[in-house]
């Protein structure tokens, strides 16, 4: 922890190297969710499907999953699975039936309980820790 693991007090811009004062150990894990199936270039059929995954959080419980895909414009809800225990993981599955045949970009994303909000493109910092964009998973549906 005295050369690793740690983050800039203030973001910075890209590529913009920071002062050792200026940073700050690592002590949690930001809200984060993955996509367990289907796997990645999957060939799913048209008709009803499960979207599966986990979620967690360091601070806190998963409070919501959302699920949408690059053809749907609204993000739709997620069940979660099991209990809401701090910094626990959670698990989620939603049912997805897919209009057409085609290729699909898959994307969730959670909450937690202090109001976080897993964004879509995980902010920058120089060891890329605490990756938390949306997680997204390609898929074919015949």
């Amino acid at each position: 922890m005295q050369t690793a693991y740690r983050l800039p007090k203030t973001p910075l811009p890209p590529g913009v190297k920071p002062k050792p004062a200026e940073l700050l150990p690592m002590t949690w894990m930001n809200v984060k969710s993955l996509i367990t199936w289907p796997r990645a270039e999957s060939i799913v059929p048209l008709g009803r499907n499960e979207v599966r995954g986990i979620a967690w959080t360091g601070q806190g419980h998963v409070t919501a999953v959302d699920f949408t895909t690059d053809r749907e414009p609204l993000w739709r809800p997620a069940k979660l699975i099991g209990e809401a225990r701090q910094g626990s993981w959670r698990q989620f599955r939603v049912d997805w039936q897919p209009a057409a045949p085609g290729r699909y970009q898959i994307r969730v994303r959670a909450t937690d309980s202090h109001g976080r909000v897993q964004p879509e493109i995980t902010p920058w910092n120089m060891s890329g820790y605490l990756w938390n964009g949306y997680d997204q998973v390609a898929c074919v549906v015949v």
